[in-house]
């Protein structure tokens, strides 16, 4: 398996734009209107966030290009095999970094499953400081093992979850070294509380709050757009307040939701990028 996809990579990174533009498309069209794969659940999804303000036409059209942003962003990543898949990629906000690391303790970067989100963590590394992500792994052996390469070779590390504790070393770690840690939040784990997202209870994890009130660090949410195929921006917006009482479990959660407010504020602007395929509101 992992040869198989690696030679798809080296395939890939010798296709135009336009190419995996179209192939991106065709795969769209084929799995949400043909085999229909997630369709009831990325449509649900968009009702819930958007209720009566979308028509059912403007749903399946987000959803299909849902699936068009997943792909590309797939071939996007498997392209970091033989190409610099961050060569056309803009940033702004850099100075919110910028004095943030200024005060020597590091910063936290929050963020969704917006655009390209692999090279969103890759362009921490590549413009201002070395950059961290808490991830989980993605499938088993050699899948895993050349998406964990090529993190890497972007140039950002990936910090797992497993085995317990490990992740607390490594993020404090990071920021001891006045590093970048993201964290992406807009996916739960069993027995996530549930805080409201586009009004609706939604099981969210509540790990970089925990982490925060043992490390207190600058908070900046983080967002990619995609301009074009293999054309990215990236935009750092103000650090975050978080509030610091004498109830910890309160302060989990209100910072949390705060979290999930502006996560909805940047999905807002560019839904059509954001991965509507999961289960968000699950029970």
């Amino acid at each position: 398996m992992y040869r198989v996809i690696k030679s798809l990579g080296y395939w890939l990174s010798r296709r135009q734009p336009e190419t995996l533009e179209r192939m991106a498309r065709g795969l769209a069209v084929l799995c949400f209107d043909l085999l229909r794969l997630r369709r009831r659940l990325i449509l649900n999804n968009l009702k819930i966030a958007f209720g009566d303000d979308w028509s059912e036409a403007k749903r399946i059209k987000t959803g299909r290009a849902a699936w068009k942003n997943f792909f590309l962003t797939a071939m996007e990543t498997l392209r970091a095999v033989d190409s610099d898949v961050l060569a056309n990629t803009t940033y702004e906000g850099l100075e919110h970094i910028e004095a943030a690391l200024a005060q020597g303790r590091g910063a936290y970067m929050i963020a969704g499953h917006m655009g390209n989100w692999e090279v969103m963590a890759a362009s921490g590394t590549r413009f201002i400081a070395p950059t961290s992500c808490l991830v989980k792994e993605i499938g088993e052996g050699g899948a895993n093992q050349l998406i964990d390469e090529l993190r890497r070779k972007m140039g950002w590390t990936p910090i797992y979850r497993k085995p317990a504790g490990a992740a607390l070393k490594q993020v404090r770690a990071v920021l001891e070294g006045n590093e970048l840690v993201a964290f992406m939040l807009d996916q739960a784990r069993p027995g996530a509380p549930h805080i409201p997202f586009f009004g609706q209870p939604a099981k969210t994890l509540t790990s970089l709050a925990a982490f925060w009130r043992k490390h207190p660090s600058p908070i900046l949410p983080v967002h990619i757009q995609r301009i074009s195929p293999t054309r990215h921006h990236v935009t750092v917006w103000p650090p975050l307040d978080f509030q610091r009482t004498a109830d910890h479990r309160a302060d989990t959660l209100a910072n949390t939701a705060l979290c999930n407010q502006m996560l909805e504020k940047i999905i807002r602007q560019c839904p059509e990028q954001y991965f509507w395929l999961h289960n968000r509101w699950k029970p």
